[in-house]
């Protein structure tokens, strides 16, 4: 039987790599969706929310106790704060009177 060098196993790693890339992507657009409905359950229940800010708030505690150790459910400016440290180079909130509901637009660095 012919031994088969190193080289020969690259085509196996490159498979796992490819599907390991795959699966980032595939991760990111569904944290993406899920951002889009909560931001738009957001909006759509905020605006008969009487307390203002307190509603996204209770809302952020609620959900930090429920998962504890969940990232990304926090006040704007810490969200704008992980996004730009995590590689993004700018993030432009949409307002509901834009776009319909509260929605981060990230640009990333090149």
């Amino acid at each position: 039987m012919k031994e088969l060098g190193n080289n020969s196993f690259e085509e196996v790693i490159q498979i796992i790599e490819t599907s390991r890339s795959n699966a980032y992507q595939k991760v990111n657009e569904e944290l993406i969706l899920m951002y889009q409905r909560i931001g738009k359950y957001l909006s759509d229940h905020s605006q008969n929310a009487s307390y203002g800010d307190s509603y996204i708030d209770s809302l952020s505690k609620h959900i930090q106790e429920r998962f504890p150790g969940i990232k990304g459910f926090t006040r704007r400016e810490e969200l704008t704060n992980l996004l730009l440290s995590s590689g993004c180079s700018q993030v432009i909130w949409k307002f509901p009177e834009e776009s319909g509901f509260y929605q981060p637009i990230v640009i990333a660095r090149k």
